[in-house]
């Protein structure tokens, strides 16, 4: 549960923070359950996680000062708000093995259909096997908590809707700018955007494949590489949300080098995907996230919709500003 914010104090001057998420003091921490889908899967329950675990994903979003700082910035109703959550929403269509966002356009972890993800879930309960952990399927649903909190921090949609409200917030209606069928009620509603991303597509298209950043999304990505990255977090007992001094460094660099890439033109090796998962790469990833929504927010694209049933209840995908076609 890394993050990443980008702000603008409305005056010119923009910010870029970088949290990582809350961890336990200490592998024996007996409030986490143990490593195993038995200890944090709870199927009957709209979450499919444990009441702990559920908890626990909450605790970190409560205690973030980025998540903090976002949720306070939501009382000035002057601003543009959104939030990305790297790809936690929808499920591939019965018979197929992957959803069709995954197919079309995202080189990245393939999710089933519902009932053969629910089905793989009880069997690694069964089992007490780690595999959730190793392939995501936990990370979803622990993706999935993160969005339906965002959502009712911005009065959008209760924390109890269910996982095809959610998906289908996050992509219904988009290109025209309404919620398609689905009827959100709440004070903010229209005003705050709470979105599914991929970072993988974003890395993607700033290197000429499916097509490059549109110009003004470049120019606004040679922006935020040239202002200051600070990083933020706060303390509890022994255990830190501040990243390291390691993890800042590798970040610097990365923003150098992203920087100097977009000003002699061309592609953008610097914005890819980390190998080897080292420990700052779901940073990099937020900030990947991040600077989709900050496009949305600018005008620089917008996020993929569509009305054919094929993509209606799945994630949305970063896309050119509306008319604009990739250059």
């Amino acid at each position: 549960m890394n993050l990443c914010l980008i702000a603008s104090d409305g005056t010119g001057t923009v910010t870029v923070t970088f949290e990582r998420g809350q961890v336990r003091e200490a592998p024996g921490d007996a409030r986490w359950p143990a490593n195993n889908a038995a200890g944090f899967l709870d199927l009957a329950r709209s979450t499919w996680l444990t009441p702990a675990v559920e908890l626990g994903v909450r605790n970190i979003l409560d205690r973030s000062a980025l998540v903090r700082q976002w949720s306070a910035r939501l009382c000035d109703k002057g601003g543009v708000y959104g939030a990305a959550v790297d790809a936690p929403c929808g499920f591939a269509r019965p018979g197929e093995q992957q959803r069709d966002t995954e197919s079309v356009a995202v080189n990245s972890f393939k999710t089933p259909a519902r009932t053969e993800f629910l089905a793989q879930m009880r069997h690694f309960a069964t089992t007490e096997s780690e595999t959730p952990l190793q392939q995501r399927y936990f990370w979803k649903l622990v993706g999935l908590v993160v969005l339906r909190d965002l959502l009712a921090r911005a009065g959008v949609l209760p924390f109890e809707a269910g996982v095809e409200q959610i998906a289908t917030l996050c992509i219904a209606g988009l290109v025209d700018g309404g919620h398609g069928a689905l009827e959100v009620e709440g004070p903010r509603a229209g005003e705050v955007r709470v979105r599914e991303a991929f970072p993988s597509d974003t890395y993607a298209r700033a290197n000429g494949q499916r097509g490059v950043l549109a110009g003004d999304a470049r120019a606004l990505l040679e922006r935020l590489a040239a202002v200051t990255w600070d990083f933020t977090g706060n303390q509890l007992g022994r255990a830190s949300s501040t990243p390291t001094k390691q993890m800042q460094q590798r970040l610097e660099a990365q923003r150098a080098s992203v920087s100097s890439e977009l000003r002699r033109g061309g592609t953008v090796r610097s914005m890819v995907k980390i190998p080897g998962d080292p420990s700052w790469a779901d940073l990099w990833d937020a900030f990947a996230c991040a600077f989709v929504v900050a496009c949305e927010a600018h005008g620089a694209a917008v996020f993929l919709g569509t009305d054919s049933l094929r993509l209606r209840a799945e994630g949305a995908i970063l896309a050119p500003r509306a008319g604009l076609p990739f250059e």
